[in-house]
């Protein structure tokens, strides 16, 4: 006699119903005014309400006031959706108050001070020196600056390229750097590199970075089944920014909250994290770089397109 066998599952779940009544929550200010020495003064004002409100819009009422130890006392031009404007263009060691005055709410404001210069300097550039997991040529990059060991620094490095009709950002990293992977930041995943001067040895800092040599990507020739990398000459810009406290906390934290709002796992298990503020009665940040560019000029020869395969 034959004997079947059959299994049978028993699928049991669990669903957790979601209000979308969102608590009542005061609208309060937001005040946004990143300082650039040698840059005029930008601002922009606008509120901060519950989930389901209307569009944010700056205010019309608003008043913002530019208070420094150099300058006195200036206030911005208001031009329209929350933008505000002064010709003034803040210099390093500037201690600088941002204020906003609207009806109905406190002042808010904050102070941040414009840090020192600091000279960077492209001392090497080695082209096609190794190669990324998926094959493409990395050229190396090796930037040098001093640092002040008396006091706790921050710093910000951006990296371009400069083309004929075009400035693009260039992902950098290098993986076995202490001064960044101190950070806890991904590698490769911020279009800058952040970090401080915590794991400096001494005043003289190098760094060597890693970054694609291609313009563009690949191309591949269908017939002979050879790839190309797309190259053109260009002009490799470096800037670095001696950043304040306020700013390095800022763009950390909005990185992090970057990395937990565009999770790649299951729905459900990022960590939410808010962005940081130094407003007081109010939200938002002021905050301040001074910026210092260096930059290398890559010629065509140098730069000729290269088979992936050589």
């Amino acid at each position: 006699m034959a004997i079947t066998a059959g299994l049978v599952f028993h699928l049991s779940g669990c669903s957790t119903l979601i209000s979308d009544e969102f608590p009542d929550y005061d609208p309060q200010p937001v005040l946004n005014c990143i300082l650039v020495a040698g840059q005029p003064v930008q601002a922009h004002i606008s509120y901060a309400e519950k989930i389901d409100s209307t569009y944010l819009l700056g205010t019309a009422t608003a008043e913002v006031f530019y208070d420094s130890d150099q300058a006195g006392l200036l206030q911005l031009a208001n031009l329209d959706s929350g933008r505000f404007f002064h010709t003034r263009t803040p210099e390093p060691g500037e201690i600088i108050t941002l204020r906003t005055t609207i009806p109905g709410f406190e002042e808010a404001f904050a102070t941040d001070t414009l840090p020192r210069q600091v000279t960077l300097e492209i001392i090497a550039h080695t082209p096609r020196a190794g190669r990324n997991e998926e094959g493409y040529y990395r050229d190396s990059l090796t930037l040098s600056f001093t640092d002040n060991p008396e006091t706790r620094d921050f710093y910000e490095l951006v990296l371009r390229k400069r083309y004929e009709d075009r400035t693009v950002n260039i992902h950098a990293f290098n993986d076995h750097l202490d001064i960044l992977l101190n950070e806890g930041i991904d590698p490769y995943s911020t279009p800058t590199l952040l970090f401080s001067d915590e794991m400096f040895r001494n005043s003289h800092v190098e760094m060597q970075l890693g970054y694609s040599s291609a313009y563009s990507g690949s191309y591949c020739y269908s017939s002979t089944g050879l790839c190309y990398e797309v190259c053109r000459e260009h002009t490799l810009i470096t800037e670095l920014r001696h950043i304040s406290a306020a700013y390095y906390r800022y763009k950390k934290q909005f990185y992090l909250y970057e990395k937990a709002r565009n999770t790649q796992f299951i729905e459900g298990t990022a960590i939410a994290l808010s962005n940081y503020t130094n407003v007081q009665n109010g939200m938002g940040v002021v905050a301040a770089y001074t910026p210092f560019i260096d930059s290398l000029h890559m010629p065509r020869d140098s730069v000729i397109s290269r088979s992936l395969f050589d």
